[in-house]
């Protein structure tokens, strides 16, 4: 079996007691077959208190939250008391393995980790460009070589090639080419990557500028382009919500959206409105503020264009290498709707982004901007009114919406496009 992994992967640690947003927080935690036959004759206190913690419905197994929404072996310290008690083996596999995930297609296994961790936002958007991935061949394999045809082998093959070519286009990669009039026996000389050149110092900054530029467009045409923005806003309002502060974020872009709507169309006649979100209304939106979500965008752009080109161009090589391979495992193995959930995703990103920057940006903070505040409490430690827009507050972004979406089929399926 081939099994494929970021470099990075194998950098993670959980940070533990020291995390911004523990995963032990939020979510009930599923019990596996074997951590309940083993915690079913566990021994000693810890033992009891687990399966007096322990809640079956039908088939499933789970710990239940508490009323502060935690994990009940949570302690004060965000710790966790069966690791404490009784070693990192006595875990069930959905703790041993969070954030990671493996994904089987034929001979092939996709791993990689979850951007719902705050470390590994951290790894992901530290890491250098182009991103790298490492490639091993294991003798570990759960399918039969009679389940895969060769028209399924085919298509597998063509789904990785087809999401390695979309690495290499967002990443700005530049294809090797013949120069027209090579004389016989000169060899082909392969023309550097530009965050190579740049990283090694060997240009100008004028050059080194143009070429972030060039090497970024790719991305920036899909997390700016607001033509899909009808849709993602009514699929946001269908989306299951799994907290509250996403809850929060997700009604506070609503309504900028269906503003800036309501006013582009009143400003078309009350026709149809061409250029959704590039409106403009005075006292619109629950900042307080002039400023439509269009101009937040522009100058989000004006003044962390360089800084977020790069951002976003991590994040969304995380989510095309995450999601391609879910083309084959539908009936026509297109890459479509996988195509449509990574483009969605980073146009949400943004938006929740220019959000932020407005927020942390305003001078004069009135009662609906301390609301705002308070919807992006602890986006990045230390920021206070006034202060920019920084690495941080994208971290929490990305953070609260890959909890959203990730973890819940539903919504998975819903940014799609495969319902509603």
């Amino acid at each position: 079996m081939l099994v494929e992994y970021p470099e990075y992967y194998n950098k993670f640690r959980c940070i533990a007691d020291r995390c911004p947003d523990t995963c032990c927080a939020g979510w009930e935690v599923d019990l596996d077959e074997d951590a309940v036959s083993y915690y079913g004759i566990m021994p000693g206190p810890l033992g009891e208190r687990i399966r007096a913690c322990m809640k079956t419905e039908g088939e499933f197994c789970y710990f239940p939250l508490t009323k502060e929404g935690r994990c009940p072996f949570l302690d004060e310290k965000g710790l966790c008391e069966i690791i404490l008690q009784a070693g990192d083996g006595s875990i069930c596999q959905t703790c041993r393995e969070y954030p990671r995930y493996y994904v089987q297609a034929g001979s092939y296994e996709q791993r990689d980790m979850s951007l719902s961790c705050p470390e590994v936002c951290r790894l992901v958007l530290d890491a250098p460009l182009p991103f790298r991935w490492i490639k091993e061949e294991t003798d570990e394999s759960d399918y039969e070589e009679s389940d895969l045809t060769p028209e399924r082998n085919r298509r597998l093959q063509e789904i990785l090639r087809e999401r390695d070519l979309e690495i290499e286009r967002l990443q700005g990669k530049i294809p090797v080419k013949a120069t027209p009039a090579k004389a016989r026996g000169q060899q082909d000389v392969p023309r550097e990557h530009p965050a190579d050149r740049y990283r090694s110092r060997q240009c100008t900054d004028q050059e080194a500028e143009e070429q972030k530029v060039s090497q970024y467009s790719a991305v920036r045409k899909i997390y700016t382009c607001s033509g899909d923005d009808r849709n993602l806003c009514a699929l946001l309002r269908k989306m299951e919500p799994i907290s509250k502060k996403w809850t929060a974020l997700r009604d506070e872009l609503v309504r900028e959206m269906e503003s800036a709507a309501s006013v582009s169309s009143e400003n078309n006649g009350g026709g149809r409105d061409t250029a959704f979100g590039n409106a403009k209304k005075e006292g619109t939106g629950s900042f307080g503020e002039s400023q439509s979500l269009r101009d937040s965008e522009e100058n989000l752009l004006y003044h962390e264009g360089s800084c977020l080109d790069e951002w976003m161009t991590k994040i969304a090589v995380a989510l095309t290498y995450r999601y391609w391979i879910d083309a084959w495992f539908t009936e026509d193995g297109d890459i479509a709707s996988s195509r449509r959930l990574r483009d969605r995703l980073l146009r949400l990103t943004f938006l929740l982004c220019a959000l932020r920057s407005r927020a942390i940006g305003a001078k004069t903070p009135g009662p609906e901007q301390a609301h705002s505040d308070i919807l992006f409490a602890g986006a990045a430690e230390g920021a206070a009114l006034g202060s920019s827009f920084a690495r941080a507050d994208l971290e929490e972004i990305a953070r609260i919406i890959s909890r959203e979406v990730e973890h819940d089929e539903d919504n998975l399926a819903l940014l799609k496009g495969i319902c509603g």
